[in-house]
């Protein structure tokens, strides 16, 4: 795991270097992201085990953006990986479509007015049991996650390493976190069944090969064919 990150971060480097070379640093917008976080034995796992789930280990990720011009900060808002869309397309002046589901984090790299601490953030993964989704919503100071049909909620104020299920002594908590997640899956786009079709073996082969010893199980990708899979439906429309 080391090793890859030093393999990355020295490719980065490259990048960074020869941008200023041509002479393009000040007018190129550069974003550093990454698209999960890992599991290091957190929770039981490690690494090759949908890394991390939805615990704040696999979703809490890195993102650097660099703007011509913009002074170097911290910023401390919420944000989600759909947010970086809008936020690209604004910094370049041209409009957002309609159905983005992110928000532009221009104003917070500008030093501007900053997203509340609570806003909801919305994850989905695959559930390690079924290949059904496994989906979660995290709104300071509670975190909500659905799995094969049962709630989990954790306080992440007293419980930032996420080991207690708090549902049971925070009823109220667990309904309006619940409401809020169902609301967020209503949301979610639908899209047809890509029909269940199977990797090709060289490629199932090949990703084993790396870990991944999941990859040829049985899995849905989407709500509706999770409802034609007769999966529990917790947060279904």
């Amino acid at each position: 795991y080391d090793g890859a990150v030093l393999y990355a971060d020295s490719y980065v480097g490259e990048l960074l270097a020869e941008l200023e070379k041509q002479g393009l640093k000040d007018r190129t917008l550069v974003l550093f992201l990454s698209s999960a976080g890992e599991a290091l034995m957190d929770h039981g796992t490690i690494i090759s085990s949908f890394h991390g789930g939805l615990y704040d280990e696999g979703i809490r990720v890195p993102l650097l953006i660099r703007v011509p011009g913009a002074k170097a900060s911290r910023v401390k808002s919420v944000a989600q990986l759909v947010d970086i869309m809008p936020t690209v397309l604004d910094i370049v002046s041209t409009d957002t479509p309609k159905a983005s589901q992110g928000r532009s984090l221009r104003p917070e790299l500008e030093g501007g007015d900053s997203a509340p601490p609570d806003r909801p953030v919305y994850a989905q993964t695959l559930s390690l049991n079924t290949g059904m989704p496994y989906v979660g919503l995290r709104k300071y100071p509670w975190k909500i996650v659905l799995e094969d049909g049962s709630y989990t909620l954790f306080g992440l104020a007293s419980d930032p390493g996420e080991l207690t299920d708090a549902s049971g002594k925070n009823p109220d908590a667990l309904k309006l976190m619940s409401a809020e997640l169902d609301q967020a899956v209503k949301a979610m786009p639908r899209r047809k069944s890509a029909g269940g079709r199977r990797p090709l073996a060289v490629v199932i082969k090949r990703m084993r090969a790396m870990g991944y010893w999941w990859v040829d199980r049985p899995r849905v990708d989407s709500w509706s064919e999770r409802t034609n899979a007769g999966g529990k439906a917790g947060a279904e429309r």
